[in-house]
């Protein structure tokens, strides 16, 4: 098993806002036993202006996740004791309630190897077993396990059974523990011991983001066209509103209901009240009645429903509420010709990107209170993300009319660059700060632009950030 270690230079353990856990007695981690520990603690959730000040006070671990995010935002260094150093990259993207603490981090090895994966944060090594990390899926993701104090237990193993290399933040120089130096009590305000000296200011590069905008617009596409391919224009784009429904930890369970109850099931419904009630059915998330239940379709496939990923957030935002009003729109698709066409005749006959939401929140529905509708916020996500690149694809698929062809495709080209931005979200705030600590970014004045921030942030944990290359209109 490797073993990372703080760096034994105090300057660059101060700066990086990890040095508050270098306290530990015969019992293993201790937590504010002395005002130095205080004066760090107060330190760490006073030094990252870029992730706000925390509205209550912070325990061990929070202190650690506090510590972890200034870390990647100061490029701290760590050294192994197997004589390697380690630079954080990238901290990774808050993991939320279910999962590992960061997501999607970057950690760079001095002989050039990329760790990039998930991180969890113990204040215990052997808190790993304790939580159950060793036999959940979930964790098989983790790159690197942090903790404050390093302990004689059985090393982090994931459910596959190989190790994890471990950052030990109680990690003591050869000649002894690392001591704070003395100070009067006028200096407890201002305590900062050995400042590092400042790195000399680099010239940061502005990012293209309407550019990336454009290229993930096309990526987008080209992943319906192989649902065109596979399943039809109408089938493909039911997949892909469904999809969008959920939020990411949800849009597998959409896609799976989308699959068993098809467009050309759900389409054969009498009125929206069937819809809804096959949908509800296929989901597992209620019970057909039994006047129903004679009717449903024998080409139905019988498999079992989906896995949802709870908490499901507000309630709007549960699978039932959506399910309830995606099923209020399908009369009037049905009734225009199929999803398809009824999408590719509006993009034809509107003027303005923001008349594109009408497909989702029409102006008769919304007037009337008793009916559930989509928000506006998920409606516009779903035309920037599913409809417009879903009609873009299909063009591909026409054979002949090559000039009509090349003019939808231009007509929904302009209409994604001129969408107005859609609703910040956990992802695109991340983006801001993670793209800002080694680019300029310019202002964000459109999806296009929001889509490009999104492509280049999961691009630069990936792979790093590569250069631009322009593409043409209808291209």
């Amino acid at each position: 098993m490797k073993y990372a270690v703080l760096n034994n230079q105090m300057p660059a353990v101060h700066n990086s806002g990890l040095s508050a856990f270098v306290v530990k007695d015969s019992g293993g981690f201790t937590y504010g036993k002395s005002d130095d520990d205080l004066l760090l603690r107060r330190r760490i959730r006073e030094s990252s202006s870029a992730y706000g000040k925390p509205k209550r006070p912070l325990g061990p671990e929070a202190i650690l996740h506090k510590a972890w995010r200034n870390a990647g935002l100061e490029k701290a260094k760590v050294r192994g004791r197997d004589g390697h150093i380690y630079s954080i990259v990238y901290g990774g993207k808050p993991g939320g309630s279910l999962g590992p603490d960061f997501t999607d981090a970057v950690v760079e090895r001095d002989d050039g190897v990329m760790f990039r994966g998930d991180i969890e944060i113990h204040v215990r090594e052997s808190d790993w077993r304790a939580h159950g990390h060793h036999t959940d899926p979930r964790y098989n993701g983790v790159v690197l396990h942090v903790v404050a104090a390093e302990s004689e237990g059985k090393p982090a193993l994931k459910a596959t059974g190989s190790s994890i290399p471990l950052l030990a933040l109680n990690w003591k120089r050869p000649n002894g523990q690392i001591k704070p130096s003395k100070r009067s009590s006028n200096d407890a305000g201002n305590f900062q011991q050995n400042p590092a000296p400042e790195a000399p200011s680099k010239i940061k590069l502005q990012l293209d983001l309407a550019s990336a905008g454009i290229e993930r617009f096309h990526s987008q596409a080209a992943g319906i066209a192989l649902d065109i391919e596979a399943f039809g224009a109408d089938q493909a784009l039911w997949l892909g509103v469904l999809g969008a429904l959920g939020y990411p930890r949800n849009k597998r369970a959409f896609r799976s209901v989308g699959t068993h109850a098809t467009w050309a099931v759900i389409s054969a419904c009498r009125n929206s009240s069937d819809a809804e009630e096959l949908l509800l059915h296929v989901s597992g998330l209620a019970q057909p009645t039994d006047e129903n239940r004679s009717r449903r379709s024998p080409t139905l496939i019988k498999s079992s429903p989906p896995k949802w990923v709870r908490p499901f957030g507000r309630p709007a935002n549960s699978p039932q509420v959506r399910i309830k009003a995606i099923s209020t729109l399908v009369p009037m698709w049905s009734n225009s010709g199929g999803i398809a066409k009824f999408a590719t005749n509006l993009i034809q006959s509107v003027e303005s990107a923001k008349h594109l939401q009408t497909m989702f929140r029409p102006n008769e529905l919304i007037a009337n209170k008793e009916i559930t509708v989509l928000g506006a916020a998920r409606a516009s996500e779903i035309v920037v993300n599913v409809l417009l690149p879903a009609v873009f694809a299909m063009t591909t698929q026409t054979a002949g009319q090559q000039q009509d062809s090349t003019h939808l495709k231009n007509k929904v080209l302009n209409l994604y660059t001129a969408h107005p931005k859609l609703a910040e979200n956990s992802v695109t705030k991340e983006a801001v700060v993670a793209l800002s600590v080694d680019h300029k970014l310019p202002k964000i004045s459109s999806a296009c632009d929001q889509q490009g921030l999104i492509s280049l942030y999961r691009e630069m944990f990936r792979h790093g950030i590569r250069p631009r290359q322009p593409r043409l209109p209808g291209v």
